[in-house]
């Protein structure tokens, strides 16, 4: 094959990738195309709301020796932790303890346990009835600490208290959520939260005719009062 011919053949081939490049930009990326634009839509407000209501949560388990016989203990509070954290603890069969933090100290009454999972998220509410001979405990010290860590980890999960406060935007201020969920203008959206007791939702009427993506999943969530773990449903509409 002469110089001219290869030339022709590469001049055919450059022009029929750059229209197979121009049909694929028109296919995707057509802003007439709304079914694609909300269809995509879905995954990635999934991202979005994840990002935006997950918290850092620390766990820690210790196991208290033996020779404690005292119901109401002191801890250290953790060197690793964030010190704005607040506590929450339960038993090795997962019954809710009372606990809270005072200083540089965790104080729990731990019910006779041996075994103490503890949590700490900046979610956590406050418990302010725990261990009433907290100040005793305090001025002793926790010289000669009798537990040990057994185990801890950290992990990213849907808080609760971020789940209301989304909430709240969404009814005060729909417009503005939908920026921070950097959406499309023309994209709406609803988001409903099932959790073991109660639902949250958040959701506009949608118009007749228009057509509704759909995507449900399982998520990991804390509880605000007391730390709990759970799973809860969650379901997005994009139309």
């Amino acid at each position: 094959m002469n110089k001219e011919g290869a030339s022709h053949i590469e001049v055919i081939l450059a022009f029929v990738l750059f229209v197979g490049f121009i049909m694929f930009a028109l296919y995707f990326f057509n802003p007439l195309n709304s079914s694609r634009l909300v269809d995509t839509s879905v995954d990635y407000l999934l991202n979005e709301i994840r990002e935006k209501t997950e918290v850092a949560v620390d766990f820690y388990s210790l196991k208290i020796d033996s020779s404690v016989s005292d119901e109401s203990i002191q801890l250290d509070y953790p060197d690793d932790v964030d010190t704005s954290k607040n506590v929450a603890s339960e038993g090795e069969d997962g019954e809710i303890l009372d606990s809270r933090v005072a200083g540089n100290n965790i104080f729990v009454d731990r019910k006779n346990n041996d075994f103490i999972k503890l949590k700490f998220s900046e979610t956590i509410t406050e418990n302010d009835n725990c261990c009433q001979n907290a100040k005793n405990l305090e001025a002793q010290g926790n010289e000669g600490k009798k537990y040990i860590l057994a185990s801890s980890n950290k992990r990213n999960i849907i808080s609760e208290k971020k789940i209301s406060e989304i909430n709240k935007t969404y009814y005060e201020n729909y417009n503005a959520l939908k920026e921070e969920f950097n959406l499309p203008g023309r994209v709406n959206f609803a988001i409903v939260f099932f959790l073991s007791n109660k639902e949250v939702r958040m959701e506009k009427e949608i118009p007749n005719n228009f057509e509704v993506f759909t995507e449900e999943t399982r998520v990991e969530l804390i509880r605000d009062d007391n730390g709990k773990i759970e799973f809860a449903d969650l379901i997005i509409k994009v139309w």
